[in-house]
């Protein structure tokens, strides 16, 4: 059942082999937006140790300040694991890099979160 889920979100699921057994590991990333859209359509955010439902003057405020998101920082869906290591190799040298490339690749928003998703290229 698990093998078959595609596109799971802000969730990882991985195996481990722990003590002769599999565990299943699920992996959580942080919220994108940072808020929630309950089945009757509020729209609740996170502030301290509560939920907090927006409305009017408040909603519009949030939604304005979340509608200037880059076209660049698009997840494509596709995994950093799909890319072959002589093209990431070729990314590390034209942009300098002489370390392990994850880092900067995060940095400059090409990868993203837990599934190690690539982003839109500039």
């Amino acid at each position: 059942m698990i093998a078959g889920v595609r596109d799971p979100g802000r969730y990882a699921l991985h195996r481990l082999a722990a003590a002769e057994k599999e565990v299943l590991v699920i992996a959580v990333s942080p919220r994108r937006e940072g808020f929630a859209q309950l089945q009757s359509g509020a729209v609740v955010v996170r502030r301290g140790a509560s939920n907090i439902k927006l409305f009017g003057e408040e909603l519009a405020t949030f939604l304005a300040e979340r509608k200037l998101s880059r076209f660049e920082t698009t997840p494509t869906g596709r995994g950093i694991d799909e890319v072959s290591p002589d093209a990431i190799r070729r990314l590390s040298e034209a942009f300098g890099w002489e370390s392990d490339p994850m880092p900067r690749l995060q940095d400059e928003a090409l990868v993203e979160g837990l599934h190690r998703v690539l982003s839109v290229s500039r």
